[in-house]
């Protein structure tokens, strides 16, 4: 399967029957799972979800069987190596040439980089007010030019952090629609190559 322009390693593009099973498998998830595409074909993909989740993911199923796309859904991943992974996965209907759906089309965002991001802005925000504390300031920024520098600092990092998340947002939409306009465009060259036999 190839990739989506403009997606990263961590981004995977996944394909699935109806029944749940995988039919195509990019090079991010091959990246993201740590398992060959060669290794998955044909197995549930449900066998590489958090068992907390294969619920949640099969009313997703049901509802995108239906024809429904359901978005930024968090679910949970098994590594082949063990490890979790929360990831934000959307999942579109797959059409055969007649319009019926006939599988789903997962892109599955990795949120490890982010959940790190917010891990990291709450360590700065406990060393801060400790700095803040050391120095008789209030850490909420109440009196002095260290809590208005703090309650600044503090606003930049906020406003820092929602940018990246909110470009991430605006990255998957735009994968989003490159996937269902290439998805648009075989489904074209899909019927018109069946007209001509």
């Amino acid at each position: 399967m190839d990739e989506a322009a403009g997606s990263r390693p961590q981004d995977a593009l996944i394909t699935t029957s109806l029944d749940g099973r995988v039919l195509g498998w990019s090079r991010g998830a091959q990246a993201l799972f740590g398992w060959r595409e060669r290794e998955i074909l044909g197995r549930p993909l449900a066998e590489l979800l958090h068992e907390k989740h294969r619920a949640v993911d099969a009313q997703s199923l049901a509802d995108v069987s239906g024809g429904a796309i359901v978005r930024d859904t968090l679910v949970k991943y098994v590594r082949r190596d063990g490890a979790v992974l929360a990831c934000l996965q959307t999942m579109l209907p797959l059409r055969d040439a007649g319009g019926r759906v006939n599988g789903t089309v997962r892109l599955v965002f990795d949120l490890s980089s982010l959940q790190e991001a917010e891990r990291a802005l709450r360590r700065m925000v406990a060393q801060v007010r400790e700095i803040a504390q050391a120095s008789g300031a209030d850490p909420a920024g109440g009196h002095g030019d260290l809590g208005r520098t703090l309650q600044a600092e503090r606003r930049r990092t906020r406003s820092a952090f929602l940018d990246v998340v909110g470009g991430e947002s605006q990255r998957l939409t735009g994968l989003l629609r490159e996937l269902a306009d290439a998805t648009r465009a075989d489904l074209a060259e899909t019927v018109q190559a069946g007209a001509g036999r």
